[in-house]
């Protein structure tokens, strides 16, 4: 090989090193704060969603509050992977049903990630979803770590409505992690009795 052959050589073997080296740059995330919370003054009704929010003569009602930020990662202008998170706060109120008083509440917070990766159709929750002491009872409700679960399903035209992302985990999620504890979700626990303890 000649000495010129030999320096071609050299030089293209730099440039595809260099080349290979440089970083990818990705498109910049787009970010989105949001709120979601119940109207000043109005609670939900759980009893209307669930048997077990319905206490015999009272039921349990729900107020929240739950900001947030949304950051959307792209690649050549397609989104790739969502990052939600949420720092929510709520209230339980036991409401006698035949006056409408407020007999018992209980507050309960849940700071909390969710991670939607649309490359390896994987959705993800990171922190804690419920978590709720009572005096004289302690820790009633508990549910955190990080749980990931196959991604069946995104509507990236969701993407505009940080509070309504609209997505699949199917009837029966497919768990492919799971490093978490709980005690249930929130209409698995029993409201009414940790309410009525409160009386």
């Amino acid at each position: 090989m000649s000495l010129l052959s030999r320096l071609f050589v050299a030089v293209a073997t730099a440039l595809v090193g260099l080349v290979m080296a440089s970083p990818t740059w990705a498109d910049p995330p787009t970010i989105t704060h949001f709120v979601d919370q119940t109207a000043p003054g109005e609670r939900i009704d759980l009893s209307e969603f669930s048997p077990a929010m319905d206490c015999g003569t009272a039921h349990v009602e729900l107020t929240f509050r739950d900001v947030g930020t949304m950051r959307v990662y792209y690649d050549g202008g397609e989104p790739i992977r969502i990052v939600r998170f949420h720092k929510g706060m709520g209230t339980l109120w036991l409401i006698d049903d035949a006056t409408g008083d407020v007999l018992a509440t209980e507050t309960g917070s849940s700071p909390s990630t969710e991670i939607f990766d649309l490359r390896a159709k994987t959705y993800t929750t990171v922190g804690t979803t419920l978590h709720n002491n009572v005096p004289g009872l302690g820790r009633v409700a508990q549910a955190g770590g990080r749980i990931t679960y196959r991604l069946l399903s995104f509507d990236t035209s969701s993407l505009g409505d940080p509070v309504n992302l609209q997505f699949d985990l199917g009837d029966e999620p497919e768990i492919l992690f799971a490093s978490a504890k709980s005690t249930g979700g929130l209409f698995d626990i029993d409201w009414c009795s940790i309410l009525e303890a409160q009386v």
